[in-house]
């Protein structure tokens, strides 16, 4: 993966706001690797990307997933041994099924 390290703001007033602001710049831009990768991303490549440690990451995802998930989004990250992906919400997966007209059983 041929990325860049991507330097979220400081920011000096607001600081809830602010926390709230570069967390959802770090969801949106994880989302669109994961999304145009088509494999798992690793740790080490998301640490490149953002320069946060690991534990940093793996919080940050745990965080996107689970609102991910309260929102209802389609599409949920899900880490492993192989890295970090996008995979359906199994909430979402009888509506899509049925609405593809795909058999799932």
């Amino acid at each position: 993966m041929n990325t860049e390290t991507v330097k979220i703001s400081n920011c000096s007033e607001n600081e809830e706001t602010c926390d709230a602001g570069k967390i959802g710049v770090f969801f949106g831009i994880v989302e669109a690797l994961l999304y145009v990768s088509g494999e798992p991303v690793s740790i080490t490549e998301l640490q490149r990307v953002f320069d946060i440690s690991a534990p940093e990451i793996r919080k940050s995802i745990s965080q996107m997933a689970e609102e991910m998930k309260k929102a209802g989004r389609g599409m949920i990250p899900y880490m492993s041994e192989y890295g970090i992906n996008l995979l359906t919400n199994s909430e979402s997966n009888e509506a899509a099924f049925s609405a593809g007209g795909a058999d799932h059983e």
